[in-house]
This record gives C-alpha cells, sequence and structure tokens, in this order.
C-alpha cells in the first residue's frame, strides 16, 4: 500500500473502482465478446453449418473459448493502456469520486506547469504515477485469471443456435434462475419430460453448488455445462473434477457436460458424466425428435 495515498489502490482494483469502470463501459460485454469470437472464427475458416457444429461441438466450443480469450486480451490492453487518459477525460476535476487519484493528477499537473526543466519534472512526476501504473497492470492481470465464466454459457447459445434449435435463456422456475432451457419454456409447461435445464459453470470450484441448489424436476434432463479439467480456462483446473463432485452431481439428479477429452480420459464409464460431442449427437438430437 502507498503510504502517501492508502486508498489509490481501492480506487483503481475493487469492483467499484475506476478500472471496472472503465472495462464495462468501454468493452463489448460477455454477449458481445461471444458473438464476435464466432465471427472471428467464420472469417478465419469460412460460415458454420448445423451439420458441421453437431460433428464438432467439443472442438468448436474450445476454440470459441480460446478466440474470446484472445479479444479480450486485445480489448482489456487497449483499455489499461488508456485508463490514466480515460479518468482524466471522464472523471478529473469534472466529480468527487476517486479522490485520491484526483489528488495524484493535480500533483502531476502542479509539477508540469512549474517552471522547473523537462529532466527534473520527470523526476518527480514518475515516481507520482508508478503507484497508479502499477496497481492499473496488476488489477489487469487478476482479471485475465479470474474471468473465467462469464462467457462459457453464450458459447454454449451461440453453438445450439447454429445448430438450429430454439432456447429461453435465464428463466425463472420456483425462484431460481435457469441459464438455459431447451427448447422453451412453453415445452416445460407442457411437456418437460422433452425439456433440457442448463445450468453453465466455466469451473467446477465450490460455487458449482449455487447450480445443484437450482430446481430439478424428475422429468426434466438436467445438466451443469462447465470448461474445466483441460486447464484451458487455469492452469490447474485439471484436477477441478473430483469423485466427490461427480457423486454429489449425481446425488441432485443433474449430469455434467465436459469436454470429450475430460470424459474419454478421467470418466469413460460414468453415466453422471457426458462428453460435449455425446450431447450435440445424441442427446439434443434424440430429445428434438418429440418436440
Amino acid at each position: 500500500m502507498d503510504e502517501e495515498y492508502p486508498n489509490l489502490q481501492g480506487e483503481v482494483q475493487t469492483p467499484q473502482g475506476f478500472l471496472n469502470e472503465f472495462k464495462e463501459n468501454h468493452m463489448p460485454n460477455s454477449q458481445e465478446m461471444s458473438d464476435k469470437a464466432l465471427k472471428k472464427y467464420e472469417e478465419r475458416n469460412g460460415e458454420l453449418t448445423e451439420d458441421f457444429v453437431k460433428k464438432n461441438f467439443n472442438r468448436l466450443l474450445q476454440r470459441m473459448i480460446e478466440i474470446e480469450t484472445e479479444l479480450y486480451e486485445e480489448y482489456e490492453r487497449k483499455v489499461t493502456a488508456e485508463a490514466p487518459c480515460l479518468f482524466l477525460d471522464e472523471h478529473y476535476q469534472q466529480d468527487e469520486e476517486y479522490p485520491e487519484t484526483q489528488q495524484l493528477i493535480s500533483e502531476v499537473k502542479t509539477i508540469y506547469e512549474s517552471d522547473k526543466d523537462f529532466e527534473e519534472a520527470f523526476k518527480e512526476i514518475f515516481p507520482k504515477l508508478y503507484p497508479l501504473a502499477n496497481y492499473i497492470s496488476q488489477s489487469a492481470s487478476q482479471s485475465r485469471r479470474n474471468r473465467a465464466g462469464k462467457s462459457l454459457e453464450s458459447h454454449i447459445e451461440n453453438l445450439i443456435e447454429e445448430m438450429g434449435y430454439n432456447f429461453d435463456r435465464q428463466e425463472e422456475v420456483d425462484g431460481a434462475v435457469i441459464d438455459i432451457v431447451i427448447p422453451d419454456m412453453d415445452t416445460f409447461d407442457n411437456n418437460p419430460d422433452y425439456t433440457i435445464f442448463l445450468a453453465c459453470q466455466t469451473t467446477l470450484k465450490d460455487r458449482f453448488r449455487l447450480s445443484l441448489s437450482k430446481v430439478t424436476r424428475d422429468r426434466v434432463r438436467t445438466f451443469i455445462a462447465t470448461a474445466t479439467g483441460k486447464n484451458l480456462i487455469t492452469s490447474s483446473d485439471e484436477n477441478d473434477l473430483t469423485d466427490g463432485k461427480i457423486q454429489e452431481i449425481h446425488e441432485k439428479g443433474y449430469r455434467l457436460l465436459v469436454f470429450d477429452e475430460v470424459k474419454e480420459e478421467k470418466f469413460p464409464d460414468n453415466n453422471t458424466v457426458m462428453s460435449y460431442s455425446e450431447f450435440a449427437q445424441e442427446e439434443l438430437p434424440n430429445i428434438a425428435e418429440r418436440w
């Protein structure tokens, strides 16, 4: 913590900090980023077809996550580099938010406007700005490590749509919000046997129990979709899937959707775990015949 500006780090890095504000205001949201990833994939590889998506759902989902991560980091680098300038444009001397950042910039301005020569002014300005730049850089690094999860749902929705299936999103059932309902709430109300509930959890840390606490129905096929187990999201998520978690998912009446490689390597004989290829090539087509 900087002794001269004890609250500066919080003004930069907390959820209420200005860097998070700038990201929300100047970066695409999760759905927009997922759409851009899909568009980028098609620019590189050609337009997707229903049959191609069905046969390659597993690999496509991985590529969408990889491309979206590339795009996110490009946008983030731009916003991070421009953060001090954005602060000048959007906050400096315009409001009373982030007072220590305001004070720091005012002191830099005073040095700049003094009669000191360039070398003398630079030697005073750089140490003052360093803590601000350092906190901005740290925040960007933490964001890249912790951002996992926000767009898995959007990527799955895009691929389901590319296969020609309908779905409703973020629907409330018995007080719980279901991420994806396939094909729609009307089918759930009239023919729950032919309905799929999807809860999306990029990793299976303790938060996966939030999905298990959502509504389950004996007649509805309920899944947790995850991207964990392949070190695609973090460098250590290959250890995220434990027998205890799989058993807990089974006892709650859910099944787990994982990448094909994870299913084949870790759970080849466990019926609670289904691969994305099985889901796209068997589960969806079979249930769609009843709609």
